[in-house]
């Protein structure tokens, strides 16, 4: 698992999942979210010192 894989399964993701669109997010919108999540995933396997949590500042 590595950033070309990554950036491989976000592509996919846009083309398996179809978010909704409404008045509280756009498709696009919703898309980023998914596939950010993704990122932050691989960046918590990748690197666990990492904080990635907002509960980790507060």
């Amino acid at each position: 698992f590595n950033q070309a894989t990554l950036e491989k399964a976000c592509q996919a993701l846009g083309e398996d999942f179809t978010p909704l669109s409404d008045f509280r997010a756009s498709k696009e919108y919703r898309l980023l979210g998914a596939q950010n999540l993704l990122r932050k995933y691989f960046i918590e396997l990748q690197t666990p010192h990492i904080e990635t949590r907002v509960t980790a500042y507060v």
